[in-house]
């Protein structure tokens, strides 16, 4: 599977057996994403983080059914559906307002299936990019972006001056911009923001 997307499936497993780390780390993922799209359908900060609370409480009860499951993120946005249905429901008793709010959920739902489908292809893309790198570059980059490694780390490791490490950097910056430049992708602020994840010091 691609070297930079979040190792979600090692997660799930560890959630599965009970690693309230491992669900921590998924919940950071995830939270912000989350409470926007509750937050979508009901209007209310107030309740939209409560219903959040009450999604990710829901999920951890319900973990060992993450096994059977293709995409964490899919079981989580379909129980925050599903909660967040049933506390309209409860909390309104006018069919109309119900299924006005059901519509408004299933569009914000299916943004952001369509958001989720643009960054599993732009990370095949960025791996494909990857691939085609410079032996050492490629190395140094996977070293900053994978391992999460310093630049004055990855010089003492690699036995190379920190100025070539900053220097391969922003050439593999520069060469994933340009692949992805020709393969479609218009480089808006999203993008920019998904490669430039790279230090300075």
């Amino acid at each position: 599977m691609s070297r930079i997307v979040f190792d979600e499936a090692k997660l799930v497993e560890q959630i599965v057996g009970g690693d309230e780390e491992a669900f921590k780390k998924l919940y950071l993922k995830y939270i912000d994403q989350i409470y926007n799209f509750v937050l979508s359908i009901c209007k209310s900060p107030e309740l939209s983080l409560d219903v959040c609370h009450e999604v990710f409480v829901k999920v951890w009860s319900l973990r060992e059914k993450l096994i059977s499951e293709n995409s964490f993120k899919s079981f989580l946005f379909t129980i925050a559906k599903n909660h967040v249905l049933n506390v309209v429901k409860r909390a309104s008793k006018q069919r109309e307002i119900y299924y006005q709010i059901k519509r408004n959920m299933d569009h914000s739902q299916q943004r952001f299936v369509e958001e989720e489908f643009l960054y599993s292809e732009l990370s095949d893309l960025v791996n494909s990019a990857i691939d085609i790198l410079p032996p050492q570059r490629r190395k140094i980059y996977e070293l900053s972006r994978v391992e999460g490694l310093t630049h004055h780390e990855i010089a003492e490791k690699m036995g190379i001056s920190k100025g070539t490490v900053n220097v391969q950097l922003v050439k593999a910056l520069k060469a994933l911009k340009n692949y992805l430049a020709a393969n479609g992708y218009v480089l808006k602020l999203s993008i920019l923001i998904f490669l430039t994840c790279i230090e300075t010091n």
